[in-house]
């Protein structure tokens, strides 16, 4: 909760899948009411050749305007150049937030394309925030029978689909599986099952 109330940016650190706009989202609801704007913005889209530090500005500018209270998630910070980065950070640095504006920036600094060079440059950019990792869902298994559970009731209520069971060997099977898609994956495989016509 610290994290949430905190006025720092955000950096939520995982591999691709783990859901970090969710997890962005989870934080917003515990600060902000239900009416304030949870916004996303895909700082990787705004990224070419030609890119500058005030096209950058602007895009955030015209976000916060229409956000006024709540959050601002930032994704594909990973995916830009290092040049990008530091100019997006730059950004996030000098642009005057309001009060009630909360910046959360979703990160892989697992990428194994990632030079050591370009780490050491990324984690002095982070120093300036929270840094928040997301474990791989390989690193808790043992919970896939209650995130199954969870994401069958989700699909019930969000797109009214009919709930199904999964055995304890098929359960069983899934805490096996290295799930290279991780949280994603499991969500997207749980909805292809229920969509699926019953016997």
């Amino acid at each position: 909760d610290s994290e949430a109330d905190s006025d720092q940016i955000i950096f939520l650190n995982g591999e691709v899948g783990t859901e970090k706009e969710e997890f962005a989202k989870y934080i917003h609801h515990q600060k902000h009411k239900e009416e304030n704007r949870f916004a996303t913005l895909q700082l990787n889209l705004l990224a070419s050749d030609q890119l500058e530090n005030i096209f950058i500005n602007n895009e955030l500018e015209k976000i916060i305007d229409t956000v006024e209270k709540g959050t601002i998630f930032l994704s594909g910070y990973s995916e830009l150049m290092l040049k990008d980065q530091t100019l997006a950070h730059n950004s996030l640095q000098n642009l005057s937030w309001g009060q009630d504006i909360k910046i959360v920036v979703g990160v892989n600094l697992d990428k194994s394309n990632i030079s050591l060079k370009q780490n050491d440059k990324i984690s002095t950019i982070i120093s300036d925030g929270t840094l928040l990792n997301l474990p791989p869902l390989r690193q808790y298994l043992q919970d896939i029978p209650e995130l199954l559970k969870g994401f069958i009731d989700y699909f019930g209520i969000t797109e009214g689909l009919v709930p199904r069971r999964f055995s304890l060997a098929a359960q069983n099977m899934l805490t096996k599986y290295a799930w290279p898609g991780n949280l994603k994956q499991l969500k997207n495989m749980v909805h292809a099952t229920l969509l699926r016509p019953g016997k």
